[in-house]
């Protein structure tokens, strides 16, 4: 399924928020979680290892991009992202677990081993890992169990500050008022389609949707029907392509008649470019605005992820800095004495396009709109799978959830 980012946003996204999950389970001195290598930085009596900085970052790319990664990038982007960004990571990671070991609280209990154990098999089912494409990254068991262990440590360091600095009604209340349009749910529906594949649009395809039409109509079971008659990739799972709403990039003429229907509403036969669909909507959840109390424990959650969670670990970095605990063995910035947190003016190019993730959908389709620019492709730019119908399967999956269909344009 291919989809747009941006190494900057995925950097962003690692120092904001996903980066404060990798607190270490490193002993309180050594390397940090036994790794070997050249030292990279240190951070209180704990080393962190050249080795340990390569293979977590192979794995937080792969995770991102794929097991192409390192085909995706170049040298000075594998650099920066290495040297710059993934070791401010990793320091974070160790003044974290230095802060938690002061409060004898820096070890996992069973549960918490089991949990971290669970979700490393999750992640190796979820995305298909192969031992080939990890050996190609560098990465080791090790550095899987380093990263998800801390996933289990990273909770522990959240609760410290949800104790030491809860978010309070007013904040909560306050972020919902000036952010109120965030929570207006657009129209939503979940549907399942037959297409009879013919971008030519010939008379004998409208015929045979019209008869599968007359067989859905006459009461036969849909899924079924899909199952047997479909030309979609969806057909596997019965048609079913998941949840869309407006902004989904399927195409006009399908979400338009998919809108127009009610639960179990059968639609006549639909054409689009790709052919002829009849659509059958199974849920529907109409436009609406979330209430604060809808909303309110997902507010409290992000702003303790966010600002408090920042606010608390800049107070504990900021005494271990003073006590000179935290140390460089790269290129610093001289005014921060850490790495420069945003790249070189023009060395590094930040936009690397389309690359590739493997993710576990629910059901692939062919509903996306065409990109006009890649009709020189061939058949390839027009059976690229939709990434609508589940692109957070990986996110949801140990849960149980159904996953909404993604809104990114495919192609």
């Amino acid at each position: 399924m291919k989809r747009t980012r941006k190494l900057f946003a995925v950097a962003i996204c690692l120092i904001l928020a996903a980066s404060l999950s990798f607190a270490a389970c490193g002993k309180s001195s050594g390397n940090a979680g036994g790794f070997k290598g050249d030292a990279v930085a240190k951070v209180g009596d704990t080393t962190i290892a050249s080795d340990l900085m390569s293979g977590v970052s192979g794995l937080i790319l792969y995770m991102y991009y794929g097991p192409d990664s390192m085909d995706t990038f170049g040298e000075d982007e594998m650099k920066y992202f290495s040297n710059q960004i993934l070791l401010d990571i990793l320091v974070r990671t160790e003044v974290m677990r230095a802060h938690l070991a002061e409060s004898g609280n820096g070890k996992l209990t069973s549960d918490e081993k089991k949990a971290a154990k669970d979700n490393v098999a999750l992640f190796l089912s979820t995305y298909g890992v192969t031992q080939d494409s990890l050996d190609a990254l560098g990465i080791t068991e090790s550095h899987i169990n380093y990263y998800f262990e801390g996933l289990e440590l990273y909770t522990k360091f959240l609760d410290e500050v949800k104790e030491a600095d809860p978010v309070t009604d007013e904040e909560v209340e306050e972020y919902y008022k000036t952010n109120t349009s965030s929570y207006l749910v657009p129209l939503q529906v979940r549907a399942s389609h037959i297409l009879v594949q013919d971008k030519e649009h010939t008379p004998e395809s409208l015929e045979k949707a019209e008869q599968i039409l007359e067989k859905a109509k006459a009461g036969d079971d849909f899924s079924e029907l899909a199952k047997e008659y479909s030309d979609d990739t969806s057909a596997e799972s019965g048609g079913d392509v998941g949840y869309f709403d407006e902004t989904t990039s399927f195409v006009a003429e399908f979400k338009e008649a998919a809108f127009a229907l009610q639960v179990d509403e059968i639609s006549d036969v639909v054409e689009t470019e790709f052919g002829y669909h009849i659509i059958k909507v199974t849920e529907r959840t109409e436009t609406h605005q979330q209430t604060l109390d809808e909303v309110r424990e997902t507010i409290s959650d992000q702003l303790l992820e966010t600002e408090h969670l920042e606010t608390f670990y800049s107070e504990v970095e900021a005494a271990m800095v003073s006590a000179n605990l935290i140390e460089y063995y790269i290129d610093v910035d001289p005014e921060t004495g850490k790495p420069p947190t945003s790249p070189p003016a023009t060395d590094i190019p930040l936009d690397v396009g389309d690359t590739t993730a493997e993710e576990t959908p629910t059901a692939d389709t062919e509903l996306t709109e065409t990109d006009p620019a890649a009709e020189g492709e061939g058949e390839a730019a027009a059976d690229d799978v939709a990434g609508d119908a589940a692109t957070d399967a990986a996110d949801t999956a140990a849960d149980g959830e159904t996953p909404p269909a993604d809104t990114e344009t495919v192609g």
